[in-house]
């Protein structure tokens, strides 16, 4: 196709009347709530959707418009050929994808409250039904939960300074209160042992947390290392058992068992795991990611990473909590983010 021929094509496809205004503003706002993922799948209300998917969705959602998938696609191949005009090629080598997604971001327009996502309201479909439903709200409840987990921070410590970068961090145990539902059967593959500790474990107490890790940091001087703390409360006054399990294209790497006994603290058990070293393949594996300078690289290579954690009343071996962790890189200048799922099967009554 000719260059004359592109933009003529781009401008009809770009014709304000398939992509209004109001059309557009969900559009941008779908690209930045959900960054380029590869391959990856993305959970949205309790299912696995491609990213092109999720957009329409979203657009549907807040414009009650319908675009297809293959319309969002075409959508960001126009823009991103327009882009590579504007700039002369400076993009060559770049998927539209890339090239979309990397101007938004940078794009100082959009505003932080624009950015905050509203309370979830499902898409109207033809049959008066929801498209992409997860379970009814009134089944998610907030129940007790014999232990919950109230931070998870995994750092680089400058030895220098002493200052700590946090790769991840999660700091409210509220989080685990009434959070999204997702479809155990989804993410199975991904944690060899999961559907095993699942019967064992409270069905309030079965978390997943996907996690954005922010890589972006100065190199590290002398004496520098990796560590993680975790703090979790309990009603019980117990002895805990805590196995951290590495897990690379489904096989079990290592594992890590740490045990804690616990203070009282305001009519609780506070279980703190202070500055404990990272293990050398977590070490190596963050050094890996730090020199791939494409996140949707990096982003294929976390597809076949994870961690399974499981918490034992030490004494009793009873799984008092299960949480598996998914990872994505997380865009330069957004910080480290997560967000927190309730695993059900689908069989069962889900919390």
């Amino acid at each position: 196709m000719s260059r004359r021929a592109a933009a003529v094509t781009d401008e009809l496809e770009g014709d304000e009347g398939v992509w209004t205004p109001e059309i557009e503003s969900a559009f941008k706002e779908a690209l930045f709530k959900w960054p380029q993922c590869g391959r990856r799948k993305i959970v949205f209300e309790g299912k696995m959707y491609g990213r092109n998917e999720i957009i329409a969705m979203w657009i549907l959602r807040k414009t009650g418009q319908k675009r297809t998938r293959k319309q969002v696609s075409s959508h960001i191949q126009v823009l991103g050929r327009k882009r590579k005009r504007e700039t002369h090629g400076a993009y060559e080598g770049q998927s539209s994808s890339e090239i979309v997604t990397r101007n938004l971001l940078a794009d100082q327009s959009f505003d932080d409250d624009e950015m905050t996502p509203e309370p979830e309201r499902p898409p109207p479909s033809r049959a008066g039904g929801m498209v992409g439903a997860a379970q009814p709200k009134k089944n998610r409840i907030s129940v007790p939960q014999p232990l919950t987990m109230t931070l998870f921070a995994a750092y680089a410590k400058d030895g220098e300074t002493g200052q700590n970068h946090n790769l991840v961090l999660l700091d409210q145990g509220d989080d685990f209160t009434d959070p999204e539902l997702l479809d155990l059967t989804q993410v199975n593959d991904k944690f060899p042992m999961l559907q095993e500790f699942s019967e064992c474990t409270p069905k309030s107490a079965l978390f997943l947390v996907k996690f954005w890790v922010d890589l972006n940091f100065e190199e590290l001087g002398p004496e520098s290392y990796f560590g993680v703390d975790m703090t979790f409360e309990s009603d019980e006054s117990v002895r805990i058992e805590c196995s951290t399990t590495v897990i690379l294209k489904g096989k079990q790497v290592v594992e890590k068992i740490q045990v804690e006994e616990g203070r009282r603290a305001l009519g609780k058990t506070v279980f703190e795991f202070k500055d404990s070293a990272m293990c050398e393949v977590m070490v190596r594996f963050i050094e890996k990611l730090r020199g791939i300078e494409a996140p949707t690289v990096a982003n294929r290579i976390l597809e076949n990473f994870s961690i399974l954690q499981v918490v034992r009343d030490e004494k009793t071996k009873d799984v008092l909590s299960t949480t598996a962790f998914l990872f994505e890189v997380s865009r330069r200048g957004l910080g480290p983010r997560h967000q927190v799922f309730r695993m059900y099967e689908p069989t069962g009554y889900a919390l």
